[in-house]
């Protein structure tokens, strides 16, 4: 159950954390041109793979581009790489760093309500598809980063 995780929902959904740093260089100049919402969608769809950027808005290739990021995206994209192929980083890191986030919020809010800790380990981790041990691992250290980020 090793799923591709949507970077852009799941950043929606932990807005509150600064992503910035996990993303690579080439990333960072699309949110700047683009956005970040834009970009986080833009690696969700074509993430691992060079991507063609058409001449122009019409004609198949460019309909294709406007239908997949919009067409205020695909005009930027056209003016600013007409023609060139890019590759699209797939953001690993950050694909981690959400995941574990998930993971380690959804056993907290399991706490909450009650559940012990290994119980709500026992129940999460399969739900993300890894071991209980490795969930232990991740909790620990997403909790260690709150507290880093605490200090600031």
């Amino acid at each position: 159950m090793n799923m591709k995780l949507d970077i852009y929902a799941m950043h929606l959904q932990q807005a509150q954390d600064n992503i910035l740093h996990l993303l690579p260089t080439q990333i960072l100049q699309f949110a700047q041109l683009i956005g970040l919402p834009a970009a986080l969608r833009l690696v969700d769809k074509f993430g691992g793979v060079s991507l063609e950027i058409p001449c122009h808005i019409e004609g198949k290739n460019g309909a294709w581009l406007v239908r997949e990021l919009g067409v205020d995206v695909a005009k930027v994209l056209i003016a600013q790489y007409q023609g060139d192929k890019v590759y699209i980083n797939n953001c690993d890191a950050l694909r981690i760093y959400l995941r574990n986030r998930a993971l380690a919020d959804a056993i907290l809010a399991r706490m909450e309500t009650g559940v012990a800790r290994h119980r709500a380990v026992q129940e999460v981790a399969p739900e993300f598809g890894i071991t209980e041990r490795r969930a232990y691992g991740i909790l620990k250290q997403m909790t260690e980063v709150e507290k880093q980020l605490d200090l600031f």
